[in-house]
């Protein structure tokens, strides 16, 4: 699932992949970053946040393992 139309100043898009529960997300910079591990429900919540950057600061960054993609 990818959603593009984001209510985010600094988020540009974001996908999530159920199967393997890596959550991508692509910054207004141009950086992307894969998440892993990351539950349904926190997918969901991350896009049903009031501030998805502030969700994605407070609850994802620090608590699941990433990398930069190219």
């Amino acid at each position: 699932m990818t959603i593009t139309n984001l209510k985010s100043s600094n988020i540009k898009s974001l996908e999530y992949n159920e199967d393997i529960q890596t959550l991508t997300v692509e910054f207004q910079n141009g950086y992307k970053y894969a998440y892993a591990k990351v539950p349904k429900f926190v997918f969901i919540s991350l896009i049903s946040a009031e501030s998805i950057g502030r969700y994605l600061n407070h609850n994802i960054r620090d608590n699941y393992s990433c990398v930069r993609l190219v």
